[in-house]
């Protein structure tokens, strides 16, 4: 079973993220935040418990780890193109 398949119905739904401009040692960055309750993420995080996988969600420029795990699914947020706003982009085992 492809269990990202079961997942691709998700893409596109729409997730508020907070985003907070910030200065390290003189260069500004934006600090994306999102409250995992949200309607769009917890249907996620329920099909993933269903299925004994953990969640991590990567907001736009999360840097992450190269480790690799196979009850791990990956939820992508990104901006969408269409119109101002963020939703997930993509899912991935990992």
């Amino acid at each position: 079973m492809d269990l990202t398949k079961e997942f691709q119905k998700f893409v596109g739904n729409p997730v508020q993220v907070k985003e907070e401009k910030i200065t390290i040692r003189g260069s500004s960055f934006i600090q994306h935040e999102i409250d995992e309750n949200q309607k769009a993420l917890k249907a996620v995080f329920k099909l993933a418990k269903s299925k004994g996988m953990t969640v991590r969600v990567l907001l736009p420029s999360t840097m992450t780890t190269t480790d690799y795990c196979e009850d791990r699914i990956n939820v992508k947020i990104g901006v969408r193109k269409s119109e101002t706003g963020y939703a997930t982009s993509g899912f991935n085992i990992g």
